[in-house]
């Protein structure tokens, strides 16, 4: 007998209709037994061919070679056989994969219409992820995936090898699922060439509302990005996770390094959501001194927000910056809102920064507020022994900054240095065509072989050109390498 249907539409409650674009089937039955010649499936995205038999007694043997195609969107179309032989209480079925993976499915069913139980082997030739698009990460994998059990409790057993990103990688995956949920029992994952180990182990629990994971583990060597320079590192830590997308908890813990900073130690606590997350703390040794804080952080709409608060005790610039050995203290907060450049918001505020620089005691405060294109300084304080240090004003679509400085004892910012010095300057006008202005007084200048009593200089410099600027310079008893002027002005 032979059937042909066309353009076949099935219906199910509450989802789209699955449409067959045509289905052909032809088979003969004789003596218990049920033929199958041809059974052709086309679908939008698929295509199935198949023959083989089945007899209608005993235990039901029966066989089955088949070819399939789907074609999933913005994907390869993806190719491969299914062959089935066995009977109904013991089931064979073998199925391997062309493109875009190449690899091989050999299980054994058990009561596949009764009890299930299964044992299965999945052999992995070749998958690269270019193949499923031109946008996913360069990553290639090869293996074996092992799994045996029933669909209410069953094992899994993965060993992957491959590269990413020409990087060698290993990974391997131990779990067992319960009617209670999953466990995970090994998880790691190893790049061999940078001696780069992360291992981690935990559950997934499928009771309630949403499934949540509970994960815990460690990492050696971790750094980013893994080709090329790393712009930071690690050489060890831990995090443990728990909870799904919309209510999470979180630990981190471990050291760090870039090119600016060293971190022996970092901690990080804190809770998240599908919305955004918050730092409930954040501890830290940094710069041989330590460093605490918290914060939150929002990317959901209406728009991005961002709050921090920083508290730093005993910290020592020489540790990265030799040449400004110190003890300092610090306390500052910021917030901010929507993009930069785009209408956002952003303000710093140092509410205290104290302590010792070059053994000189230094003091700054100040508020630096940044809307959209427009930054602000209210006022930004700066001392160091007796001498100071004052900005204030703004920057935007015009220029409007000013502020001075005053050194009463030269020798306490620069050894070796004698007198005093005062500056006084201003910024204004156009944005891309500034006019800056300045004036400088001093007194008893002394610095190795260069000396004045008196010293006045003044200026003004226009983006014009030099015919609108202007320096002029007014010094007596100047000394200078091998010579004593009792004047110098221009």
């Amino acid at each position: 007998s032979r059937l042909t249907l066309e353009d076949l539409r099935i219906h199910g409650h509450g989802s789209p209709p699955l449409r067959l674009e045509r289905l052909r089937a032809s088979a003969a039955y004789r003596e218990q037994t049920l033929r199958l010649t041809t059974l052709a499936l086309k679908a939008p995205r698929a295509t199935f061919h198949g023959t083989g038999w089945l007899v209608t007694r005993g235990d039901y043997p029966l066989r089955l070679n088949s070819r399939f195609t789907l074609a999933p969107p913005r994907q390869p179309p993806w190719q491969g056989t299914l062959n089935l032989d066995g009977n109904l209480r013991k089931l064979r079925l073998e199925q391997s994969l062309d493109t875009p993976l190449r690899g091989q499915l050999q299980a054994t069913l058990s009561h596949p219409l009764a009890e299930l139980r299964w044992r299965a082997r999945l052999d992995i030739a070749r998958l690269r992820s270019t193949d499923l698009g031109q946008d996913w990460e360069p990553l290639t994998l090869q293996g074996r995936i092992l799994s045996e059990g029933t669909p209410r409790a069953f094992t899994l057993a993965t060993r992957l090898q491959g590269t990413w990103r020409d990087e060698p990688l290993s990974a391997e995956l131990r779990a067992s699922l319960k009617p209670q949920g999953m466990a995970i029992e090994t998880l790691a994952l190893s790049l061999p060439r940078l001696a780069t180990t992360l291992s981690g182990r935990g559950a997934l629990h499928l009771g309630g509302e949403r499934p949540r994971l509970r994960l815990q583990g460690h990492w050696q060597n971790l750094r980013w990005p893994l080709a090329g320079t790393a712009r930071w590192r690690s050489a060890a830590g831990s995090f443990r996770w728990d909870g799904d997308q919309e209510d999470y908890r979180f630990h981190i813990e471990g050291d760090a390094q870039s090119e600016q900073l060293t971190a022996p130690h970092i901690a990080v606590t804190g809770t998240g959501d599908g919305r955004g997350l918050k730092v409930e703390r954040l501890s830290a040794r940094i710069l041989d001194g330590t460093l605490s804080g918290a914060g939150r952080l929002q990317w959901a709409a209406p728009e991005p927000r961002w709050e921090l608060t920083l508290r730093g005790v005993a910290l020592n610039p020489a540790q990265q910056w030799r040449h400004w050995p110190g003890r300092l203290n610090l306390e500052l907060e910021g917030n901010g809102a929507g993009t930069p450049g785009k209408g956002g918001t952003a303000r710093i505020t140092i509410h205290r920064l104290a302590g010792k620089l070059r053994a000189q005691a230094v003091s700054a405060r100040g508020e630096v507020h940044i809307k959209d294109t427009r930054l602000q300084l209210s006022p930004l304080i700066l001392q160091a022994g007796d001498a100071r240090l004052a900005l204030a004003g703004s920057i935007g679509e015009a220029w409007d900054m000013s502020g001075y400085l005053d050194i009463p004892q030269l020798r306490q910012l620069l050894p070796g240095a004698q007198g005093t010095l005062a500056l006084r300057g201003s910024v204004g006008g156009p944005r891309r065509r500034p006019t800056a202005a300045f004036t400088l007084l001093g007194h008893a200048l002394q610095y190795r072989a260069y000396g004045a009593t008196h010293l006045r200089a003044h200026g003004q410099w226009r983006p014009a050109g030099f015919e609108a600027s202007f320096l002029r310079l007014d010094a007596v008893d100047v000394d200078l390498p091998g010579q004593h002027l009792a004047q110098l002005a221009f």
